[in-house]
């Protein structure tokens, strides 16, 4: 729960919004919308390929307007979540993003301090 609320609150600061409604999110895996005119697989394969951390796109119908973040078992920590968010930060920046730097990351250790 604490991972997913860090991803979740890194994801905020960064100006994205999650995907669907918060009634029915999961602390396993996140869902996130992708910023307009960007292209999800692209943002996979630049953080795969650039900064080694693997996301996936959505699923099936909305395989072409969301990322897919996991936050469960090994990956539920610190040292999984924040160089997460350090990497989305950077392949939404090399993609044409215009994000404040850092703004993810800070947020996500802000939750993770809070919950030690």
């Amino acid at each position: 729960a604490v991972a997913a609320a860090a991803l979740r609150a890194g994801v905020a600061a960064m100006g994205l919004e999650m995907f669907p409604d918060p009634s029915i999110w999961s602390n396993t895996v996140s869902s996130i919308k992708a910023p307009a005119g960007v292209d999800p697989a692209a943002v996979v394969a630049r953080m795969r390929d650039q900064y080694g951390i693997l996301i996936g796109t959505g699923l099936d119908t909305i395989r072409t307007t969301t990322l897919r973040i996991g936050t469960m078992g090994l990956t539920a920590s610190p040292l999984y979540v924040l160089p997460t968010l350090s990497a989305l930060e950077l392949a939404l920046r090399d993609l044409g993003g215009k994000g404040e730097p850092g703004a993810g990351v800070a947020a996500g250790h802000r939750v993770f301090a809070d919950h030690p």
